[in-house]
């Protein structure tokens, strides 16, 4: 891989106080005569994306959260992303903040890159596109009013599959599969898998059941009353009835820096079963 020349540092104050384990990245790195950028999560969309477009890498340190902020726009961007741990599960960030002297190696293009499946989320009125949004780990359809449920048909392949009543819907990424469709029931999803992950959340319906479906298909989701649709867990808009929300695989992909010990099975293990 290439040596890295312009390094951007996305920082989560909330999880690095004091800047302590940035500000040791940023002094190493400009050390070897990189050239550093600093910004913090919760930058506005288009500042960060101007920031990244002047950097070869971005190095995130927080957790699993604070890459997903950055991932998107690195994507679509095509720079790679170095996740350094500060928060508590991990699953997307490779490194922990006791790694960081295997910075050096990095930047100096000692590192492999892990091509990740991203989702494009499309909210349709009729024929007509209202919202688009790219996504590496989910797309959530939900009532828009807290503690109600919600009808859903889930169309895959052209049929209507499942009619849905309950809190809503996931669809996510293998990425995405050890996030919130984790815990709302679904599987395990390796990766390098090119698939989607449609979970429902609570469902009222007995026979209602994680699906797991060919990228290359997709799947529409149709909203017949008021919802919302969150991004990788974010807001991102309104649903009037009658929208139709569209999932499909994106041209784009995500690229995680990883070094040739990342095992994700190991993670797995050691993540959700304490090592055992």
């Amino acid at each position: 891989m290439k040596k890295i020349h312009n390094l951007l540092i996305f920082v989560n104050r909330e999880r690095d106080r004091g800047m302590t384990h940035a500000s040791a990245a940023a002094d190493e790195a400009r050390a070897l005569g990189v050239s550093v950028e600093t910004v913090e999560l919760g930058i506005p969309r288009d500042e960060l994306s101007e920031a990244v477009r002047r950097a070869d890498m971005v190095a995130t340190f927080g957790g699993d959260g604070t890459l997903l902020a950055a991932a998107t726009v690195a994507a679509e961007n095509r720079v790679p992303v170095l996740g350094v741990n500060l928060g508590k599960l991990g699953f997307m960030t490779a490194f922990g903040s006791e790694e960081t002297g295997a910075l050096a190696k990095i930047l100096g293009g000692d590192y492999l890159l892990d091509r990740r499946m991203m989702l494009r989320v499309c909210v349709l009125r009729g024929e007509r596109e209202v919202f688009a949004m790219n996504a590496l780990n989910d797309a959530c359809v939900t009532a828009r009013e807290l503690s109600r449920t919600i009808t859903l048909e889930i169309h895959c392949g052209g049929s209507c599959a499942a009619t849905l009543r309950g809190d809503g819907v996931i669809a996510a990424t293998p990425t995405g599969s050890t996030a919130y469709s984790l815990s709302a029931g679904g599987p395990v999803i390796d990766p390098r898998t090119d698939c989607v992950v449609l979970t429902p959340i609570c469902a009222h319906t007995p026979y209602a059941r994680p699906m797991v479906i060919p990228a290359v298909d997709g799947a529409e989701i149709h909203v017949p009353e008021r919802a919302a649709l969150t991004v990788d867990g974010q807001w991102a808009c309104d649903i009037e009835p009658g929208g139709r929300v569209a999932i499909s695989r994106s041209e784009i992909c995500a690229e995680l820096v990883r070094t040739t010990d990342y095992d994700f099975y190991g993670i797995m293990r050691r993540k959700l079963w304490n090592g055992q």
